[in-house]
């Protein structure tokens, strides 16, 4: 009985001790893991180990939601329908290659201005002039204005310069390009959409782009 109260208080931190008979004597044998034997600490570090994946784990939520909202409002409240000023992105048509780029302006009646933003996807002035843009191509559509709006961004998937930023040798954004009859006319760097209308009506006599 001896044996068996020692083996209890080693194992009071521990798992309940299972007892088996050993003899007629009532003497008992513990078979639970010992505390502070090595096995009993490689238990303990295990635990250990996946109570801080857990906590990595939270962690890593917390912080991908906390950057998500500062991405939401950073962005601001989105336009609805009710916004008659903007329109949907397929309304400024996005070219990613020089041909491509080519192809449209063949495709273009030599009488049609051709306005090519210049952008990169982490350029804070490209975004602040993404909306502006959207509503010149809107206020085309309504007059049916010669003006054709197609945006470009000067890095590729891989985030190299694309072939379009090379041949353009494009070396501030945002910049706006002005094409008619397949030749450029003008270009420049800004970030004023009132720089970018009065270009358009400079080139569409009789236009009126004012928002």
């Amino acid at each position: 009985m001896q044996a068996a109260s020692q083996a209890s208080r080693l194992c009071s931190t521990g798992p309940k001790s299972i007892t088996q008979p050993h003899t007629a004597s009532a003497v008992h044998r513990c078979l639970c893991i010992p505390c502070g034997s090595a096995a009993h600490f490689s238990l303990g570090r295990k635990r250990l180990r996946a109570d801080r994946v857990i906590m990595h784990g939270l962690l890593d939520s917390y912080r991908q939601q906390k950057a998500t909202e500062q991405e939401t409002s950073e962005a601001g409240p989105s336009d609805g329908p009710e916004d008659e000023g903007t329109c949907s992105a397929e309304c400024v048509q996005e070219v990613h290659s020089a041909q491509e780029f080519k192809d449209v302006l063949h495709r273009t009646n030599s009488n049609t201005l051709v306005v090519l933003d210049i952008f990169k996807t982490s350029c804070g002035a490209c975004k602040y002039l993404e909306r502006g843009f959207l509503k010149m191509c809107k206020k085309g559509e309504e007059d049916h204005a010669p003006v054709v709006f197609l945006k470009h961004n000067i890095m590729d998937e891989y985030e190299e310069p694309t072939d379009l930023s090379e041949q353009l040798s494009i070396r501030a954004v945002p910049m706006f390009y002005f094409f008619k009859a397949g030749k450029e006319i003008d270009h420049f760097a800004t970030r004023e959409k009132g720089k970018i209308i009065d270009a358009i009506e400079k080139y569409v006599p009789g236009v009126d782009m004012h928002l």
